[in-house]
């Protein structure tokens, strides 16, 4: 894990200096510890430490030197090389003029398809197909099968009306009243669905009030989402400063509420807003960097925006540990709060 946490740095797109550090001792850490547990300064163990291990040492060095290493490791090229020998190398006699053949056509479509904006059109590989639901509100979540309606307990309804009246009061000014919020929130069936992926490779997450995960193969409903809270909540006359948090949390629902135009939240049109049901885990940070905690906390409503990836856990001395591998990728852009 603590492997894993370094190469994410290394494929950072955004680096500083103190990252580069950060990088060079956290491989020396990592090779001492690795070295005590498998070398054991045993030279009949010293099998386990190939070169490539001591070559970790010097990856900061290669960062001060060349840039970040996504820029010339060698996994895209070798890639690349595959990609033209699998289909490049048509004839035996000679090989080398196929290849040259195959670099030329696939410039020569890639030159085509970006002069005349034909890149779907002359796509060799066909539409990805999600198979799941695309609403314009949020392009990037893919909503997926089963597709129910159904009733919201009185809890979940509580939660969404907390939410509304987040969403549409003034950052600066009164809130919108709680029985005005409620209003809005339906008593009937609401449409929900069991899974929502977030499209370009993201992950597929399960909602566990829709599916149980018993019946999968692995748990996937237990996700990380980001939001920004005000630090000076519980203070009423200072001024909202908002900060961007981390938590962690049990996928229960994924809804879709309609709300028409109305002057009471200052819509001028009618809106359609999707939430993420979430059970929260009381996660805490501890001195390794490893979020630890021991039960889930209540429910909360969210924008489906805000949900970033899939988490894994591991139980370990009476506590749960989350296990995210997402990069830097799966996180909220939100600007300046």
């Amino acid at each position: 894990m603590k492997l894993v946490h370094l190469i994410h740095l290394c494929l950072a797109y955004d680096m500083k200096a103190s990252d580069i550090e950060a990088i060079r001792v956290g491989f020396q850490e990592w090779v001492v510890e690795y070295e005590k547990i498998f070398y054991q300064c045993d030279p009949e163990r010293i099998s386990t430490c190939p070169v490539t291990l001591h070559s970790l040492l010097h990856v900061a060095d290669g960062i001060e030197a060349a840039g970040p290493v996504w820029t010339y490791w060698s996994f895209v090229m070798e890639r690349f090389c595959g990609f033209l020998k699998r289909d490049g190398v048509r004839s035996r006699r000679k090989p080398y003029a196929s290849l040259d053949n195959r670099v030329r056509h696939v410039a020569q479509l890639h030159n085509t398809k970006i002069r005349y904006n034909l890149v779907d059109l002359l796509s060799l590989t066909g539409p990805t197909r999600e198979g799941g639901e695309v609403f314009p509100e949020h392009p990037q979540r893919v909503f997926m099968q089963p597709r129910r309606m159904l009733k919201l307990d009185e809890n979940v309804r509580a939660k969404l009306t907390m939410a509304l009246i987040t969403r549409f009061s003034p950052l600066k000014g009164p809130k919108i009243p709680s029985f005005v919020a409620k209003k809005y929130v339906p008593t009937g069936d609401v449409l929900q669905w069991g899974w929502v992926k977030i499209s370009e490779g993201g992950d597929k997450m399960c909602c566990h009030a829709m599916i149980k995960p018993e019946s999968l193969g692995r748990d996937c409903t237990y996700i990380r989402y980001e939001a920004t809270v005000d630090r000076n909540a519980r203070a009423k006359n200072k001024q909202p400063n908002m900060v961007l948090k981390t938590f962690f949390g049990e996928l229960q629902r994924v809804i879709r509420i309609d709300i028409p135009a109305t002057p009471q939240l200052n819509l001028a049109e009618p809106q359609a807003l999707f939430f993420a049901i979430i059970k929260q885990c009381n996660a805490t940070q501890s001195k390794d960097g490893f979020w630890e905690y021991t039960a889930l906390g209540g429910l909360e409503a969210i924008d489906i925006e805000l949900v970033q990836c899939v988490v894994g856990r591991l139980f370990d001395r009476g506590k749960w540990v989350i296990i995210d591998r997402s990069g830097e990728r799966a996180h909220v852009d939100i600007g300046d709060v």
